[in-house]
C-alpha cells in the first residue's frame, strides 16, 4: 500500500504543472457540460409532459362555473343551419358537444350524452361539433364521413355508429357503415372525396379554440339568458343533470 501511494505521489510530482492545470480545466468543463445537459433533458421532459397533457384527451369531471373569469360567453358559440340539432330547437338550454371520433374518452361520454339528451329532449337542444385532434389520424376523415351521412339524413345514427366501432375507423368502414344504415353508398363515397364539409369542420375547430377548448370531450352549455358553463371530460348523467338544473 505505502509503495503504491509513493508511486502515485511521484507520478504527480513529476508531471508538468501546466499540463495538470489544463487537464483539470478540461475535466471540469466536461463535468459541467454533462450536468447542464442532464438538467436541460429533465426540463424538456417536463415541458413535453405539460404539452402532451394540454393536447391529450381529458377525463376530468370539471365544470367551469365562472365563465366570466375565463372569458367564455354564449356569443363564442354559433349555431347555424348546417348544424344538426337533437331535441327541442326552441329549448332554453343548449348543450354543444365538441368531440373527436378517435378519442377514447369521447366514445365513453357520447353514449351518456345521447341517453341524457333523449331523456331531456323537450328541455334541451343538443348540437355536436367537431374538434379533431391532430394526433388522431382518423378524426378528420370520420368527421367528414358523419357530415356526409348527415347530408342523407342519418347524422346522429352514423355518429353513434362511429363511436360504437371506434377501433374499426377506416375508409372502408365508413362506406360499410353507410350501407348498414341504408344510405346511398355511391353518393356517400363521392361526398367523402369532394371536401365540401371541410370548411364546416374547420369552423367548428376554430370556434372551439376561441371558446377555450383544449381537449376532448368538452361540452359548453348555455341558456337564453347568456349564462354559460363548460364541462370538460366524460362526466356521468347525474352531472349533466346538475348543469341543466343550474341553467334552467
Amino acid at each position: 500500500m505505502e509503495e503504491n501511494k509513493s508511486e502515485k505521489k511521484q507520478l504527480f510530482e513529476g508531471s508538468n504543472p501546466r499540463l495538470v492545470f489544463v487537464l483539470g480545466i478540461v475535466v471540469g468543463v466536461g463535468v459541467f457540460s454533462l450536468l447542464s445537459l442532464a438538467i436541460l433533458v429533465a426540463m424538456s421532459g417536463k415541458d413535453d409532459g405539460k404539452e402532451a397533457e394540454a393536447n391529450s384527451n381529458t377525463n376530468a369531471a370539471a365544470v367551469n362555473k365562472a365563465p366570466a373569469e375565463a372569458g367564455l360567453s354564449a356569443d363564442a358559440i354559433t349555431i347555424t343551419e348546417a348544424d344538426y340539432i337533437y331535441g327541442n330547437p326552441d329549448a332554453s338550454v343548449t348543450f354543444v358537444e365538441f368531440s373527436d371520433f378517435q378519442c377514447p374518452f369521447c366514445s365513453k361520454f357520447h353514449p351518456t350524452m345521447k341517453t341524457f339528451a333523449e331523456a331531456n329532449q323537450d328541455n334541451i337542444r343538443w348540437i355536436f361539433k367537431h374538434f379533431p385532434l391532430k394526433s388522431h389520424p382518423q378524426a378528420q376523415p370520420a368527421a367528414v364521413a358523419v357530415e356526409c351521412a348527415g347530408a342523407q339524413g342519418k347524422f346522429f345514427e352514423y355518429n353513434a355508429g362511429l363511436f360504437e366501432n371506434q377501433s374499426s375507423l377506416s375508409e372502408e368502414f365508413y362506406t360499410q357503415l353507410a350501407g348498414d344504415l341504408g344510405l346511398n353508398t355511391v353518393e356517400f363515397d363521392i361526398c367523402l372525396s369532394a371536401g365540401e364539409h371541410d370548411n364546416k369542420i374547420s369552423a367548428d375547430y376554430n370556434m372551439a379554440l376561441e371558446a377555450g377548448v383544449t381537449g376532448t370531450p368538452n361540452t359548453i352549455v348555455f341558456n337564453k339568458d347568456g349564462e354559460v358553463q363548460m364541462i370538460s371530460g366524460a362526466v356521468d348523467e347525474a352531472y349533466l343533470q346538475s348543469v341543466l338544473d343550474d341553467l334552467k
